[in-house]
């Protein structure tokens, strides 16, 4: 749009500066050429005599406000820019500045203290017989089925209270071992055989 109107814009000063040379020269009417008091006299009495046209060498009005109001707009526009990343930016950069607060968590350790209690062993951080285990439980009854796999021989991987897939697998080996289904699930069949 604003090509359209320099496009514009040009061809009306040319149009001007076209007038402005040709107002240099005898201006003529439809009946011959005008002449002014300073010339010759005019021959035929019927053609009245004229002075020459003044040409308004100003822009139109309607020019003029247009460009004053793209000029306006254009303005307006920046300067609402301007000032949405001023508001913007420093707080952006004031929240990647301040420190998030975040929770460390410290790794929950668990330890197997033996002990032996009506022909069943115990490893200090859980007493049941029945509840299921599956992976992605965490606790202190998943540290007590890692306890009991490693007194059984088989490692889980640790003892972290995470029901993994080192432990998992370890769960596996203890039911081939013990001749129980094999699911990876820790059931009551599993405890029993683990604490037996």
């Amino acid at each position: 749009m604003l090509a359209h109107l320099e496009l514009a814009a040009d061809a009306w000063r040319a149009q001007l500066e076209a007038r402005g040379a040709a107002g240099d020269a005898q201006p003529e009417t439809a009946e011959g050429p005008v002449t002014t008091a300073a010339s010759t006299p005019v021959e035929d009495p019927a053609v009245p005599v004229t002075a020459p046209a003044q040409r308004d060498t100003r822009p139109s009005h309607r020019l003029r406000t247009g460009w004053r109001g793209i000029v306006t707009l254009g303005g307006a526009a920046v300067v609402g820019a301007v000032i949405t990343l001023l508001l913007v930016q420093p707080s952006q950069g004031a929240a990647a500045c301040s420190p998030t607060p975040t929770a460390v968590h410290k790794p929950v350790t668990y330890a197997c203290t033996w002990s032996h209690k009506a022909g069943a062993w115990y490893a200090g951080n859980s007493t049941t017989n029945s509840l299921q285990l599956v992976v992605d439980m965490s606790g202190p009854d998943v540290a007590e089925l890692q306890c009991l796999l490693q007194r059984a021989g088989i490692t889980p991987g640790g003892i972290d209270g995470n029901f993994g897939p080192l432990t998992e697998s370890a769960v596996i080996k203890a039911q081939k071992q013990f001749h129980l289904d094999v699911d990876g699930q820790v059931g009551p069949h599993t405890w029993a055989a683990l604490r037996g």
